[in-house]
């Protein structure tokens, strides 16, 4: 008796942190979870980032500057993503998670703050600002490993994996030039590679109620409010009366971009590819991790509509404006296409060969474009984009009510 009492004091011990208790995250209210007010207030912090890598990408938009965006994008993608699903697999006591969200909120401003000091040679803020984020996490995961028996040996790879990436951040301080952005690179690669393996490897998996699907959405919201500020940017520079053509076409193709990704949309990928075997995971991976492309894509697409609205001056587009808008469209297509078919089942091979025939059409566009009048390009790619929503809309409408989604939330991956 006295030694199940004494082993019970021990996991009680093991599971609370100066009092706190941590817990699998369930659906408590009906209809499953749903993004909180305090998850929401997080990512506007986000609206702040997004914001400077685009600016980062407007200032300095050939290849260089595109690589230099995607570098600095992939950072706040992974510290968005990180202490998102951290929320999502666990609960903390109302007053610790109110904590610990506004301390995420101060290093993440830090970090979106710090996003155009790196351009200018000076990465202090926004590596401070990242590895204060990673030590957060990479403490929460090791309390989660002593907290559940069932997570244990899942939350110590990952502590263990983003204990050796933050390493590597605050080691980048001491390194200059170009090397330092190498260690940054590396640094994420070994924590995306950790993730994947401490989940494919792990014996035990536990199995919360996800509500990753709804942030991806709000996390897609977000970067769409680019495309709105470049259009009303570009219109405010250029003066509405000569650049209606371009506020018109950019607002339609921020539509159809809404339109392709949340009409289409999987319900449960990680609650059943937790509950599944490993092919499941893997593709709950391949569904996350798309997303990358699917955000940064929309930014650059956004960026080539602000730059429009320069071209318009001359009636024709700059070659990087032409491949940032039509480059960053037909990478949205492709992303999309693997993100929606690493759900429930494979898109309809006729939407797969119209999303092809897409892309192909909008890399011609973005090898043509240039030659031809900026209306006329304009008119072109919409016509395009436009023809393959009404396509899809229709195609989706015409099948089975089984497999028609429905306008809830989707699932995602873990990070």
């Amino acid at each position: 008796m006295w030694l199940n009492e004494k082993m019970e004091k021990n996991r009680e011990r093991q599971a609370g942190f100066a009092g706190l208790r941590l817990t699998l995250a369930d659906a408590e209210e009906a209809g499953g979870r749903r993004a909180t007010w305090l998850e929401l207030f997080f990512d506007l912090v986000f609206v702040v980032a997004i914001g400077n890598l685009a600016k980062v990408l407007l200032g300095k938009h050939d290849v260089s500057g595109v690589l230099v965006f995607l570098g600095l994008f992939v950072p706040v993608w992974w510290a968005w993503i990180g202490i998102s699903y951290f929320v999502d697999k666990y609960q903390l006591p109302e007053v610790a998670l109110r904590l610990l969200m506004l301390t995420q909120i101060a290093f993440s401003l830090g970090l979106a703050v710090g996003l155009l000091s790196v351009v200018k040679g000076h990465p202090e803020l926004f590596v401070a600002s990242y590895v204060g984020l990673r030590l957060t996490l990479t403490a929460l995961h090791v309390w989660a490993s002593r907290a559940h028996e069932e997570g244990r040996e899942l939350n110590a790879k990952y502590a263990a994996g983003f204990a050796i990436g933050t390493a590597l951040w605050a080691a980048s301080l001491a390194v200059d030039g170009s090397a330092r952005y190498w260690i940054w690179g590396v640094a994420i690669v070994l924590e995306i590679v950790a993730t994947v393996l401490a989940y494919t490897t792990s014996r035990r998996i536990p199995a919360q109620v996800s509500h990753m699907d709804e942030r991806f959405g709000l996390f897609t919201i977000i970067v769409l409010g680019e495309s709105v500020i470049a259009v009303a940017s570009g219109a405010k520079a250029s003066g509405i009366e000569s650049a209606w053509p371009v506020a018109a076409v950019g607002l339609m193709l921020a539509g159809a971009v809404w339109w392709l990704y949340f009409d289409r949309m999987d319900h449960s990928v990680i609650d059943r590819a937790l509950r599944s075997g490993r092919r499941a995971l893997l593709r709950s991976f391949v569904y996350g991790y798309s997303h990358l492309a699917v955000f940064a894509s929309i930014v650059a697409t956004s960026m080539g509509v602000e730059l429009a609205f320069e071209d318009a001056k001359t009636g024709s587009m700059e070659p990087d404006t032409n491949w940032l808008l039509y480059g960053g469209l037909a990478v949205y297509l492709a992303a999309l296409t693997v993100v929606q078919s690493s759900g429930r089942g494979n898109l309809p091979s006729r939407v797969l060969l119209a999303r092809a025939a897409a892309v192909v059409a909008l890399v011609a566009l973005g090898f043509v474009g240039s030659s031809l009048s900026l209306s006329l390009a304009l008119l072109l790619g919409l016509l395009v984009v436009g023809a393959l929503v009404t396509f899809e809309h229709l195609t989706f409408k015409s099948l089975p009510s089984g497999h028609v989604p429905h306008e809830s939330p989707v699932s995602s991956a873990q990070p």
